[in-house]
């Protein structure tokens, strides 16, 4: 009788534990991809998945090749880490790196603007952001302070949000505001279009750094003042990040 019961607790636990690992049992290790079989269809072509080691995430990849019973996943130089009793999980971006906010400065060919970037994720890919800049700087005895802000649109090409390939389009509003030796201060605001190409990199799960170059339409409002721009003007710009 007693052991009867012991045998039935072993195969109760042995079957809780098998729950847990999602049913997933590591087949093949070849390169970067890890093959998996799966009790049932779960995971599709292209869809994300992640491997949890306790609580501690490992890895995240696409599903490279699928059908009923197996599952390939691109995990990269993580692969070889990965082992019996890992959990696989489909990858929801909505928990986790939702928004960045990020510090850098905007460069043109006679000009810098400092500027804050926030962005939020629509999609894994897709991001919307608020983006503002100031400077203040005195050009041949004119005091010149430019502000605005932009929206801006911003596409990541990864599994993951805010990595890899970036491409930005901003559209917003600069005021700018002159002020000539020994005379009253001039403003204008202007209609201001930024589009670039760049990367963002993560360092950590909580740190990263991006850059673009591109170029910008800001029209010159004041043709005897010494702005330090054109009305199209080549412009890079760098920041530093954290995940919100």
């Amino acid at each position: 009788m007693n052991q009867t019961l012991v045998l039935v607790i072993v195969f109760f636990v042995l079957g809780i534990s098998s729950q847990v690992r999602g049913d997933v049992e590591i087949l093949d290790k070849v390169g970067g991809i890890v093959k998996i079989s799966q009790s049932q269809k779960r995971w599709e072509l292209r869809e994300k998945v992640c491997v949890v080691r306790v609580d501690k995430e490992l890895a995240c990849g696409r599903v490279v090749e699928a059908d009923d019973f197996t599952a390939s996943i691109d995990l990269g130089d993580v692969a070889s880490e990965i082992r019996t009793g890992d959990r696989f999980q489909t990858y929801d971006y909505r928990l986790d790196n939702l928004g960045i906010i990020s510090a850098g400065v905007e460069l043109g060919s006679g000009y810098y603007f400092p500027y804050l970037h926030l962005q939020y994720a629509l999609t894994v890919n897709w991001h919307l952001g608020f983006w503002g800049a100031y400077s203040r700087n005195t050009t041949q005895g004119f005091a010149i302070k430019n502000y605005g802000a932009r929206a801006t649109l911003n596409y990541y090409a990864d599994y993951l949000p805010f990595r890899n390939f970036w491409f930005l389009l901003g559209v917003g509003l600069y005021n700018i505001s002159v002020t000539p030796p020994a005379q009253a201060e001039m403003s204008n605001t202007v209609v201001n279009v930024m589009s670039t190409v760049g990367y963002r990199h993560e360092f950590t799960r909580r740190f990263n750094a991006g850059f673009g170059i591109g170029f910008q339409y800001l029209p010159d409002k004041f043709p005897t003042v010494p702005l330090g721009w054109r009305d199209f003007e080549f412009v890079a710009h760098f920041d530093v990040g954290i995940w919100l």
